[in-house]
């Protein structure tokens, strides 16, 4: 069985690491910002680990 929190812990460490390159190209505060807010966003509770979870409490189970 897959450990969520292992997952989550995961998804949080790419992020990180996405927003770590991002701010070496983008030099305008506001827009980083901005960039940040979306990836969260995506990567978190209202994303990809929402999709996530609702995978694991399927058992792991693709599909419609």
């Amino acid at each position: 069985m897959v450990d969520r929190r292992c997952v989550f812990a995961r998804i949080d460490e790419r992020a990180n690491q996405i927003l770590k390159y991002a701010e070496l190209a983008i030099p305008d505060e506001r827009t980083f910002a901005l960039f940040r807010t979306r990836l969260l966003d995506e990567m978190g509770h209202r994303g990809l680990r929402s999709d996530i979870a609702e995978l694991l409490d399927r058992g792991g189970k693709g599909g419609a």
